[in-house]
């Protein structure tokens, strides 16, 4: 049985133009902690809480189609602002989107 994390974006802003601080909450395995992340385009750095590592892997794919690689656009910014969360499924060590 496959079980939900949902990661709630709640915060985005630019560290520099190469460099995005996502914050937000993951909801998984019956809590939602707190998460801070650093988006380079070519990595995803969790700087506090935690998202499993295979949702971590679909989260930076789903980031490099939506935002990109940095100079970030600021159309493409204003887009994952406007994103409310994501949806991803756990099976094991199987991660899958919706």
């Amino acid at each position: 049985m496959a079980l939900r994390c949902i990661v709630y974006i709640e915060g985005v802003s630019e560290k520099t133009p190469y460099t995005i601080i996502i914050r937000g909450r993951s909801a998984t395995y019956g809590s939602s902690p707190e998460f801070e992340l650093e988006y380079t385009g070519a990595d995803l750095i969790q700087k506090k809480g935690y998202i499993p590592n295979n949702v971590m892997e679909l989260l930076k794919e789903d980031l490099n189609e939506l935002v990109g690689y940095g100079p970030y656009q600021k159309k493409r910014v204003k887009k994952l602002k406007e994103t409310s969360s994501f949806l991803y499924y756990l099976d094991g060590e199987n991660a899958s989107r919706n």
